[in-house]
């Protein structure tokens, strides 16, 4: 991988955004959007290698209106190559066709 920070910071904060719209409505099935907004803080580890498994997790810390932050990490094995966290913007009104 030529940048596996970044390619795994978007990971996240898609992964984020699939999780915000998924709670921000009572039927899933309806559909909303989530919007990335921000990474207000972000700190890099050592790059995975090809091949490694990389385990991605995403916690909602806080919610205000339409905007979520998430603490997002990135982990192969014990070791963290990526952790901080991301702002996203829900639109629970669009649907997906």
């Amino acid at each position: 991988l030529a940048c596996p920070h970044l390619f795994l910071a978007e990971a996240l904060a898609q992964l984020a955004g699939i999780t915000l719209a998924w709670l921000a409505v009572d039927d899933p099935e309806a559909g909303a959007l989530g919007y990335f907004a921000e990474i207000p803080e972000m700190r890099f580890g050592a790059a995975p290698a090809d091949g490694d498994i990389v385990d991605l997790d995403v916690r909602q810390e806080l919610a205000f209106g339409p905007l979520a932050r998430f603490e997002v990490r990135a982990r192969c094995g014990d070791d963290e190559v990526l952790s901080g966290s991301v702002t996203i913007a829900v639109d629970p009104g669009a649907h997906h066709e």
